[in-house]
């Protein structure tokens, strides 16, 4: 395993609730054959009230290799008033392990699938 985690960071800012502000992040995530990798996946709301109003789609794909290791940590903590879908898929061959920790803070709506 590397000495630190990967940490992807992601900052949203929105509106004052006139209008919905949308942001759609992807990320790929290739852990080879033999690999060992650990990501934080991280998502916050920013500026006025953490952020105001707004609405974070993020995907995530995430392949591990024959005899990999993957540990991931997702963490939200987002504006009251923002809006959050996750979509988040393994693709796993032969692998030896994959970890996968939530931690979710103050939103109005939020789903992770």
């Amino acid at each position: 395993m590397a000495d630190a985690p990967v940490h992807i960071m992601f900052a949203y800012s929105g509106s004052d609730g006139a209008s919905l502000m949308m942001s759609n992040p992807r990320v790929l995530v290739i852990a080879e054959k033999g690999a060992e990798v650990a990501i934080v996946e991280e998502h916050f709301g920013v500026g006025e009230e953490d952020g105001g109003c707004y609405w974070a789609n993020p995907v995530v794909d995430i392949i591990v290799e024959e005899g990999a290791r993957v540990v991931h940590s997702y963490v939200q903590r987002q504006s009251p008033a923002a809006a959050h879908t996750k979509w988040t898929t393994v693709q796993q061959l032969k692998c030896e392990l994959v970890i996968f920790t939530s931690v979710e803070m103050a939103i109005i709506r939020s789903r992770t699938t």
